[in-house]
């Protein structure tokens, strides 16, 4: 709910000020065009619609989330020059500053939300009410001949299937989706120019196919129905669309003149009364006096121009859409126990954990089903274990990590398929849990094959399987665990039976995570360390020399990795992010072996 409330909230503050640039763009550019073709000025309104409703969408951003790398207790005997810090993100995300944001008393938010959601609601029950009266009309009209006019202006505008229809239910010509529907009065009150330009007209709304985009503007609309300029946009498109088909109607149809006069017949002898349903209908924008002027001074032929106007209101468009998240407003409602997650947030920045740790505590205690608040809370116990010291496995030793655990249990029994909850079971489970962690991770994959940390968190539960078992091994044998093959042939062909299938799994799962996110020195590292275990039960030794080869190369390359992150802009470790998720706790790669890691390039042999 929270999430849903800050959402809207980002929405509409973004859409109060957003929306009236792009009507003022839109505005603009078609006072640079007054000569130009009514479809380009219909052209750039629609785009100022779109415009209008993406710039509030893409305001609505979800923050990077962080990753938090949990080291075990002890690593294995390697050199520890490649070990991550206790307390690093796997995947830091580029710094930005956060938007600015404004919160709203609770009870004030609520209320505003629920009056907005009664309002759409009501729009979209009048909007399917108009359209079913639409197609009600058409189902019940009734066939109205005028076949030689019918294939005269099917023929003007390359059209085919289109029916000719009579009803009462309507007051004045009408195009409903591929059919024509005129009043009863029509058939036998008006001359054959009147006729022509009522069919040719909505024949022209049939050939722009003006009835099915008129429903994807009204879907933009919807959202958007309450602010003013919105509603000036969408009138703007109203009315270009109509001069659009007049234009369209006086170059393959008639004549200028003889449709000016006969489009004011037909607006006397209308009914004064709107047209029923979710109709095109020839009087639609309520611009007649515009229309009849702009047939009688012949518009539209300044094309030069009004192209350029075009195009400058759609790069216009464009530049408003790349800065809308720089120049978004967050907002959200303000609950006692958000006020208490702001408390700490503040605390982590100042580099004061307990107390950060004591907020998050509060802000449970005042919301126990804020699934959110106890993610906080779970992560803050384990920066406050990691502080002092506290590494897995996880144990009544340890009671911060207990207490995060215990968080991350509550949370999944509220919400079984939580990914944050998910991973940080799995991180705190350790290396003795590593066969129940990969089952968990499994199905976390299948119920979200997108999730990039899924497959980096799978790698790495794969490697720890076959390395406590190859560990073992060395072990029983008396090897030094700086082996490169085990030196028990028998040994080796029974851990390979047993351990490849994990082993290349892994190596899938960290690959589909590397294309995720190819800058994860990270998932390298892991890749680098599976490439060992395959290296240490290969049946040659030229099998094993090859596959350490190829270790070293990803060694080199999560080398350069870091190096380019650590020339990027320093996060801010300590802050936290109230509007992104909580950070996932993932495991940290040990370090490579000795000896593995590539010399420094030396500037004078030259190469990349």
């Amino acid at each position: 709910m929270e999430t849903v409330s800050r959402t809207l909230l980002t929405f509409l503050l973004n859409a109060l000020w957003q929306v009236p640039v792009a009507w003022a763009v839109a505005a603009l550019a078609c006072r640079l065009m007054p000569n130009g073709p009514a479809r380009l000025r219909h052209a750039v309104w629609v785009a100022a619609l779109g415009c209008a409703f993406l710039l509030p969408v893409l305001s609505v951003r979800t923050p990077a989330r962080t990753t938090l790398a949990l080291p075990a207790a002890t690593t294995p005997p390697i050199a520890t020059a490649f070990a991550p810090s206790a307390f690093a993100t796997a995947a830091p995300a580029p710094a930005h500053a956060a938007a600015p944001s404004i919160s709203f008393p609770h009870d004030w938010a609520m209320l505003l939300l629920g009056a907005y959601g009664l309002f759409l609601a009501l729009r979209a029950l009048l909007f399917l009410r108009g359209l079913y009266r639409a197609f009600e009309i058409r189902r019940d009209a009734a066939p109205g001949g005028l076949h030689a006019l019918l294939a005269r202006c099917e023929t003007a505008f390359s059209t085919r299937g289109v029916r000719l229809l009579r009803s009462a239910d309507v007051s004045g010509p009408v195009a409903l989706h591929r059919a024509i529907v005129l009043p009863e009065g029509m058939f036998e009150e008006f001359r054959e120019d009147v006729l022509a330009t009522a069919v040719g007209h909505e024949m022209a709304h049939i050939a722009r196919r003006d009835f099915a985009f008129k429903l994807v503007y009204e879907l933009l609309y919807l959202p958007l129905c309450f602010h003013p300029a919105a509603m000036w946009i969408r009138r703007g498109i109203e009315r270009s669309r109509e001069m659009a088909c007049d234009e369209l109607v006086t170059r393959h149809l008639l004549e200028p003149a003889v449709y000016a006069r006969s489009i004011i017949a037909l607006a006397g002898a209308a009914l004064p009364v709107p047209q029923p349903g979710y109709v095109l209908g020839v009087f639609d924008g309520d611009i007649l006096e515009e229309r009849i002027r702009s047939l009688i001074e012949r518009r539209g032929g300044d094309l030069r121009r009004a192209r350029v106007a075009l195009a400058g209101a759609l790069a216009t468009f464009v530049i408003c859409a790349v800065f809308a998240g720089g120049m978004a407003v967050s907002g959200f409602a303000q609950s006692a126990a958000q006020s208490e997650m702001q408390a700490a947030a503040e605390a982590f920045s100042r580099g004061d954990v307990a107390s950060g740790v004591e907020h998050f505590h509060k802000a449970v205690t005042l919301e126990p089903d804020n699934l959110k608040a106890r993610l906080f809370l779970a992560s803050a116990y384990v920066r406050q274990a990691l502080a002092q010291h506290q590494y897995m496995p996880v144990n009544e030793d340890k009671p911060l990590l207990v207490m995060a655990q215990a968080q991350y249990q509550e949370v999944l029994k509220r919400d079984p398929k939580n990914a944050s909850a998910t991973f940080g079971m799995i991180a705190l489970n350790g290396p003795s849990k590593a066969g129940e962690s990969r089952e968990t991770v499994l199905k976390l994959i299948a119920s979200d094959p997108g999730n990039s940390e899924a497959y980096y968190t799978l790698g790495t539960v794969d490697w720890q399987i076959a390395y406590d078992a190859s560990h073992s091994a060395l072990e029983a044998l008396g090897a030094s665990p700086a082996t490169q093959q085990i030196p028990d042939a028998e040994m080796r062909a029974h851990l390979r039976t047993k351990l490849t299938t994990y082993i290349d799994e892994g190596l899938r799962a960290l690959q589909v995570a590397l294309a995720k996110q190819p800058d994860s020195s990270d998932t390298m590292a892991y890749i680098n360390l599976l490439l060992r275990q395959k290296g240490l039960l290969a049946d040659t030794a030229q099998e094993t020399k090859a596959y350490v080869a190829e270790a070293d190369g990803w060694v080199g390359k999560a080398l350069d990795a870091k190096r380019i992150q650590a020339s990027k802009p320093k996060v801010n470790k300590g802050a936290i992010d109230l509007s992104g998720e909580p950070p996932l706790i993932v495991p940290a790669p040990p370090p490579p072996p000795p000896g593995t890691a590539p010399k420094p390039r030396n500037p004078a042999e030259g190469g990349r």
